[in-house]
């Protein structure tokens, strides 16, 4: 930490502990709870929980509850559909197609992404027929952005990832579907 505190804790069956640095290996075996309490903390906190065994409904569970609760929170990235340069088809929050037709426009449309703990493989394929100004597409990928270009892109997403279309006095259309390769897998 560069400043303040930060305290992983972990409620399991109404008993309640801290979580230190390393591996903690624990048995669920009631309803659980696993979060950060932060008290003016600058600094980075990972946390990955995974189970054991396989062939665990209870940890199932729990990752499926924990990966509803931070899909929501994603899904604020996401450009409203009211609000939209141009117009977007979702599949679900990673997939679907998005075109613009337009005139002279600029902004930006946040099309498709979220936060998630899973693995997910998209296939992008993107089209931008420019009469005037400059359209982009960008991918914000766990960190790391970059620009997806004419044609067919394949990218593991993971963790925070937001797919858009950047506009700049464009004139023109803009054409983007993203699909699954494979189903969304568990980490």
């Amino acid at each position: 930490a560069l400043s303040g505190s930060a305290k992983i804790k972990l409620s399991n069956g109404g008993n309640t502990r801290e979580i230190y640095n390393g591996e903690t290996e624990i048995e669920i075996t009631a309803e659980s709870y696993l979060w950060v309490e932060y008290d003016g903390f600058t600094g980075c906190v990972s946390v990955e929980a995974k189970y054991r065994d396989e062939a665990s409904p209870l940890s199932d569970a729990i990752l499926g509850v924990f990966e509803g609760a931070v899909s929501f929170i994603g899904k604020i990235g996401l450009t409203s559909s009211t609000n939209l340069i141009g117009e977007r088809d979702r599949d679900d929050d990673y997939t679907g197609t998005y075109r613009a037709d337009i005139s002279d426009k600029s902004g930006k449309d946040v099309i498709f992404g979220g936060i998630s703990m899973k693995k997910r493989t998209i296939v992008i394929t993107a089209d931008i027929f420019a009469l005037s100004g400059s359209a982009k597409i960008k991918l914000s990928n766990g960190g790391s952005t970059r620009e997806i270009f004419d044609g067919e892109t394949e990218i593991e997403i993971i963790a925070e990832s937001y797919l858009w279309v950047e506009y700049d006095g464009f004139t023109g259309r803009v054409m983007v579907e993203a699909k699954y390769r494979g189903e969304p897998s568990p980490l």
